[in-house]
């Protein structure tokens, strides 16, 4: 996993009050930032991008046996 240059809790939206999985939020941030790097060759493709999410909501899954609601809103937005 790459550097997150915050605390989580800093960019967590305050209404979810703890009520996430730490280990999937991290890696949904690990891909926005690997989507922000200065060389364009360097950032993942939009399919790219869409697998490592789908594998963000599966990690979720494992975890806790339910999709948040957040993890299902973001997967019907990256519908190809």
């Amino acid at each position: 996993m790459e550097a997150i240059p915050r605390k989580i809790e800093e960019i967590i939206d305050k209404k979810l009050s703890e009520k996430y999985n730490k280990m999937s939020i991290t890696s949904a941030v690990n891909v926005g930032i690997k989507c922000v790097k200065a060389e364009s060759f360097c950032r993942p493709t939009i399919i790219e991008v869409v697998v490592e999410l789908r594998e963000v909501i599966k990690l979720d899954e494992m975890q806790y046996h339910k999709v948040s609601k957040l993890w299902i809103s973001m997967e019907r937005r990256l519908v190809i």
